[in-house]
């Protein structure tokens, strides 16, 4: 006899006649709000969050920032979840969410919240905004080349941070016909507000500076020691974030380009684990800055002592080059 206890599901499209994508999410995740940062639940203990859930061309997908920037559909969440293929995840999905579900207005409905964002490039920079890159001897040139500007975003109208001299923003301008964009506030003291990232799902930082071909590339852990590694002369580029990586399909472009490959994460817990990482996955070689130096990144490094430190940092990347490759490197 036929009833909805005993039929299967076949389709996305059959699926969604019985529920809709939001009451999946609510389902294995939670409440949610659009486009806000929660705990991954493939890894529920990690301090950052990295997992958010998005209205995005009239889908919600879900976008891992630990796995992989590309967004999924919800369907796919459950796949990766209990490792199903997609017969399966759509018809357990079927079975947890309709039919063991008491009413369905225990699920909670939420409603897109379209969110408009805007950015605005200045055409000079305030003096404790240039201060701050001119205390680590970048100058107009090096910032002009990186894209970084004083500027101002907009999120719903609503400008994101005023620029002041104890708490200065900067706009990196990574692309202004798609636009790709980030905000900068280096001294902010809530670390989710620190950055603001628009359109970044599969950029990589300072791949558009890149040679052709190279001896040396460097994958660091922020566009600022991308600029600290232009200005030493190695290209370098940078995820947006260390708990992410960049894509098998770049990597594998990027190692035909560039002999030599090294990741230069900060020196903590979070850095040097995802360099042992990366570099065991990807058959890598890294580079981290010794603890004995107080710091955890190359700009931090600089920032101690920008007339000595470039030097230093330097001197230090070309022993541990020497004690990976027997060679010197060619100037």
């Amino acid at each position: 006899m036929y009833s909805i206890q005993n039929i299967s599901i076949e389709s996305s499209a059959e699926l969604f006649k019985y529920i809709s994508e939001e009451d999946i999410y609510i389902h294995y995740l939670g409440d949610f709000d659009n486009n806000t940062w929660i705990k991954s639940p493939f890894r529920p203990n990690e301090k950052a969050p990295s997992f958010k859930i998005s209205y995005y061309k009239s889908k919600w997908v879900w976008t891992d920032f630990g796995r992989d920037p590309r967004p999924k559909d919800p369907i796919n969440l459950v796949q990766e979840l209990y490792n199903l293929n997609f017969i399966d995840a759509i018809n357990k999905i079927y079975s947890d969410v309709y039919l063991n579900c008491t009413s369905s207005k225990t699920i909670k409905s939420i409603l897109p919240k379209t969110i408009y964002s805007s950015c605005k490039i200045f055409t000079e920079f305030k003096d404790f905004e240039f201060k701050y890159w001119e205390d680590a001897l970048f100058t107009m040139k090096d910032l002009n080349e990186l894209n970084i500007h004083s500027g101002e975003i907009r999120n719903n109208g609503i400008v994101w941070n005023n620029s002041t001299a104890i708490d200065p923003s900067f706009v990196y301008l990574f692309d202004k016909h798609s636009p790709i964009y980030k905000g900068y506030r280096p001294y902010s003291a809530d670390p989710k507000n620190k950055f603001y990232a628009y359109n970044v799902v599969g950029h990589i930082q300072g791949y558009d500076l890149l040679p052709e071909t190279g001896d040396i590339l460097i994958i660091t852990g922020s566009y600022k020691d991308v600029g600290v590694w232009k200005k030493l002369g190695y290209p370098a580029i940078a995820p947006h974030s260390e708990n992410m990586f960049i894509s098998p399909f770049d990597l594998y472009d990027l190692q035909k380009r560039f002999k030599h490959i090294y990741v230069n994460y900060n020196t903590d817990l979070t850095g040097i684990t995802k360099s042992i990482q990366y570099t065991n996955e990807y058959d890598l070689k890294y580079f981290n800055i010794p603890s004995t130096y107080g710091c955890t990144d190359p700009f931090e490094l600089i920032m101690l002592d920008p007339t000595s430190n470039y030097e230093l940092l330097d001197d230090l990347f070309k022993k541990k080059f020497k004690r990976d490759n027997h060679s010197t490197i060619q100037q």
